[in-house]
C-alpha cells in the first residue's frame, strides 16, 4: 500500500491534489448530494453530461469507483477475456504502483515499455507521475501505438496541467482514458471517475468495453461521487479550475526558488507538482523525511513508484511554503 496524504498532517506537499481546492461550487453540490436515495441505478444524466463534455457517444463512457477502481476491473477484464494465457502488460518506468500490482494481481506479466517487442496493454500517464513530465510528442504518435495492442490513458493530471499541449482528440479515439476529477477539484476525499473507452479499434476492444460493463458493481458511484462529477463538467466549476492554474503557475514559481534557496534539486515538470531530493544520500533523505514529517511538513517517498531517492512535492500555498521553510531550517 502506497500512503499519502492525510487529515492529520498540517502541511500535507504529498498528494497531486489542487492546493487552492476545494471547488467552492464543486463542494457545495457534494455536500448537498441526497445521501438518502440510492442514485439512478443507469447513471443515465451523469453519463450524458460527461459525454456531451468529452464530445463522445454515451457509450463510450463507463464510470467507476476510482482510478484505481477501474485499473483493477481492467485487468480483470483482460484476464477474463484471455483466460488461456498471461497477457504482457507494459507500465512505464517510474509510474503509480497500481498498474503493476493490480496486473500482477490478475496474472498478468508486467514489462517495462519496449516498443521493439510485442504487448499486449500498454500503460501511458500524460502527464505522467511522480515526475510530472509530459509526453505527447513521444507516446501519441502512431507509431508508438500500434493497434494490436490495448493503450490506456491515465489523465488523471491533465486538468492540472500548467504548461504544454493538452490530451488531443485523436488519442482518446484510439486509447482508453482515465479521468479523475477529484485531485483538480481539491477533493481527494470523494471518490469519483470514470473511463472513455476508444472510438476506433478491433472487435477485441469492443469486447474488452462489454466485459468492462459487465464487470462493474452496481450503484459503483455514490451520491457525492455523482455530484461531483456532474459539477465537473460545468461551466463554473471550470472557470474556476482555470483561474485556480493560473495562481499555481505563480506559487509554483515562487517554490522553484524557494528550493533552489534552500540548494535542493528538483526535476521539471508541467504540472501542479515535481519531485525535489532532500539529499543525494540515501539515508539522509530518509532522515530528512521523517524529519519533516514530525514537524507536521508531508512529502510523498516515490520509491513505491520506481524512483527511490526522490520525494514527490506538489506546489503549495504561501502560508505551506513558509511552513515548508520553517521547518526546514529547524531540522538542518
Amino acid at each position: 500500500m502506497r500512503i499519502h496524504g492525510g487529515a492529520d498532517v498540517p502541511w500535507d506537499f504529498s498528494t497531486n491534489a489542487n492546493a487552492l481546492g476545494p471547488c467552492p461550487v464543486a463542494l457545495q453540490a457534494v455536500l448537498q448530494a441526497d445521501r438518502q436515495r440510492y442514485p439512478d441505478a443507469r447513471y443515465t444524466a451523469l453519463i450524458e453530461a460527461l459525454a456531451q463534455w468529452h464530445g463522445v457517444a454515451p457509450d463510450r463512457v463507463l464510470l467507476g469507483g476510482s482510478a484505481s477502481e477501474l485499473i483493477m476491473r481492467l485487468h480483470i477484464a483482460l484476464r477474463l477475456l484471455c483466460a488461456d494465457h498471461a497477457l504482457r502488460v507494459a507500465v512505464p518506468q517510474p509510474a503509480y504502483g497500481d498498474y503493476a500490482d493490480s496486473a500482477l494481481a490478475c496474472g498478468h506479466e508486467v514489462i517495462e515499455p519496449s516498443y521493439s517487442k510485442p504487448v499486449d496493454v500498454q500503460w501511458h500517464t500524460l502527464p505522467s507521475s511522480p515526475l510530472g513530465q509530459g509526453l505527447l510528442g513521444e507516446v501519441l504518435t502512431q507509431q508508438l501505438m500500434p493497434r494490436t495492442a490495448v493503450h490506456v490513458i491515465d489523465a488523471a493530471y491533465q486538468p492540472l496541467l500548467l504548461e504544454g499541449p493538452c490530451l488531443p482528440k485523436s488519442a482518446s479515439d484510439t486509447a482508453w482514458s482515465l479521468w479523475t476529477p477529484n485531485k483538480a477539484l481539491g477533493l481527494c476525499g470523494v471518490r469519483g471517475a470514470y473511463a472513455i473507452s476508444p472510438a476506433v479499434g478491433s472487435p477485441r476492444w469492443q469486447a474488452l468495453a462489454d466485459q468492462m460493463r459487465q464487470l462493474e458493481p452496481s450503484w459503483v458511484l455514490g451520491a457525492e461521487g455523482q455530484a461531483m462529477l456532474l459539477a465537473w463538467v460545468s461551466e463554473s466549476v471550470q472557470a474556476w479550475l482555470a483561474d485556480s492554474l493560473a495562481s499555481l503557475r505563480k506559487l509554483k514559481a515562487k517554490q522553484l526558488v524557494l528550493l533552489e534557496s534552500l540548494r535542493l534539486a528538483y526535476q521539471p515538470s508541467v504540472t501542479n507538482f515535481f519531485v525535489a531530493q532532500l539529499s543525494p544520500d540515501p539515508v539522509q533523505q530518509a532522515k530528512l523525511f521523517h524529519a519533516l514529517l514530525a514537524k507536521g511538513v508531508a512529502l510523498r517517498d516515490t520509491s513505491s513508484m520506481g524512483l527511490p531517492g526522490w520525494a514527490r512535492m506538489r506546489v503549495h500555498t504561501d502560508a505551506a511554503q513558509s511552513a515548508f521553510l520553517s521547518a526546514w531550517k529547524s531540522i538542518k
